[in-house]
C-alpha cells in the first residue's frame, strides 16, 4: 500500500458500506493515498457492490 501515491491515472474505488469495518477502513485509506482517487460509497451494499448494484459501478 506504500506505493499507491505513485499512481498516475484516474482511479475510482467502489465501497459497499455494509462490508466489514476493516475492509471499509482499508478502502478509505487506499483512496486517501491515491492522488485524485474518487471513492464511491454505496450504503446498501456489502462486499460485492459491483454485483449488488451494477448501475453504480459504471
Amino acid at each position: 500500500m506504500n506505493r499507491l501515491g505513485e499512481l498516475d491515472l484516474p482511479c475510482t474505488l467502489l465501497l459497499g458500506e455494509k462490508d466489514q469495518p476493516e475492509v471499509v477502513r482499508c478502502n478509505e485509506e487506499m483512496a486517501a493515498r491515491i492522488p485524485g482517487c474518487r471513492l464511491v460509497r454505496h450504503p446498501g451494499c456489502d462486499h460485492f457492490p459491483t454485483v449488488r448494484a451494477p448501475e453504480v459501478s459504471r
